[in-house]
């Protein structure tokens, strides 16, 4: 039985989205993302959503709306123009829209494709601020991590669609840059939620990205930890219990990371997290009471050790010295604080 666009309005559309999707998830599939499927399922969505009025199949118009900004994005990708990048995000917005309401009349069933098509809004605004600079490029990236953010939101997504590894990756990414060029008032608060994001992608690392990526993330996470902690990138210290909480993060991570740095050819690095973890540990020993500080100046000395290990001082004579000095000043402290 053959369907035509004048004759069978509703059943052409159908057949053009069930076309549309299967070539925008092929021509994503595909490594390269072919040209000519990624085009031929531009062209099948618009003839789709030209084809029956909005309020006749509500779902399945915004369901080819999101493949049809799927393929705009993919083109925009293969294009790297900020044209191709505006087309597709405009068509997310527009699909954006349609799962929002779609949300708002049936919450459960829904959650799952809004929270794609927010990824997806996510993602393409993030595309577009790659291509600006300033003032323009902090607001699509701002208003990109909240996309992300609200689909990451969804548990049912967040724990089982394939792209919501690339989102937390994106995420942990885009909000790195907000809090390094944010106002003061903000940067805080910024660092805060990308210290978060970071941990939470190292937590859900997929079993088949590269490690070595995964100890990337973990050490940046203590890194900003770190900041929290010591009231660096511009943020101030709120209390106490604040300090205690970020030094715990930032300790955490980097024995997470030195447990990963297991192979041979990956001391150096070991040795550079170690004596993160040991200048941590010094600044824990001299805010803390008499037993704590000296049980966190003798795992500094430890760390600083097996940190030393990586270097000598024939042929990295500025780091070996470096870690001599750390070493001392482990030593040092521990003098001041142990009897006799």
């Amino acid at each position: 039985m053959f369907f035509t666009r004048e004759e069978n309005r509703n059943e052409w559309a159908a057949i053009q989205r069930l076309s549309a999707a299967a070539l925008t998830g092929l021509a994503i599939s595909e490594r390269a993302g072919r040209l000519d499927h990624l085009v031929a399922a531009v062209i099948a969505c618009r003839g789709a959503l030209e084809s029956a009025p909005t309020q006749e199949l509500p779902e399945g118009w915004a369901e080819t709306q999101k493949d049809l900004a799927n393929g705009l994005q993919a083109l925009a990708q293969r294009k790297s123009t900020r044209k191709a990048i505006l087309d597709a995000v405009r068509n997310i917005r527009s699909a954006a829209v349609e799962f929002d309401l779609l949300r708002e009349a049936d919450p459960q069933t829904r959650d799952f494709s809004w929270a794609g098509s927010n990824s997806l809004l996510g993602l393409g605004l993030c595309a577009l601020a790659f291509q600006v600079d300033g003032s323009k490029r902090f607001a699509y990236l701002t208003t990109g991590a909240k996309a992300l953010e609200s689909a990451l939101a969804v548990d049912a997504w967040a724990e089982t669609a394939e792209e919501s590894h690339e989102a937390r990756a994106l995420l942990a990414t885009v909000l790195s840059e907000l809090a390094t060029t944010a106002p003061s008032e903000d940067s805080r608060g910024l660092l805060d939620r990308a210290a978060k994001a970071h941990r939470v992608l190292a937590d859900n690392w997929p079993v088949a990205w590269p490690l070595d990526e995964k100890v990337a993330a973990l050490v940046r996470t203590g890194d900003m930890y770190r900041d929290l902690a010591m009231g660096g990138a511009r943020c101030e210290l709120l209390d106490y219990l604040d300090y205690l909480y970020y030094l715990d993060a930032a300790e955490g991570a980097f024995r997470e990371a030195l447990r990963l740095l297991c192979r041979r050819e990956q001391l150096g690095e070991k040795a550079r997290v170690g004596r993160k973890l040991g200048e941590l540990l010094l600044a824990r020993g001299r805010s803390s009471d008499h037993e704590q500080a000296i049980e966190c100046f003798q795992q500094a000395l430890g760390a600083f050790n097996a940190a030393s290990e990586a270097y000598t001082p024939e042929l990295e004579r500025d780091l070996w010295a470096d870690v001599q000095n750390e070493i001392a000043a482990s030593f040092l402290e521990l003098g001041l604080r142990l009897p006799g």
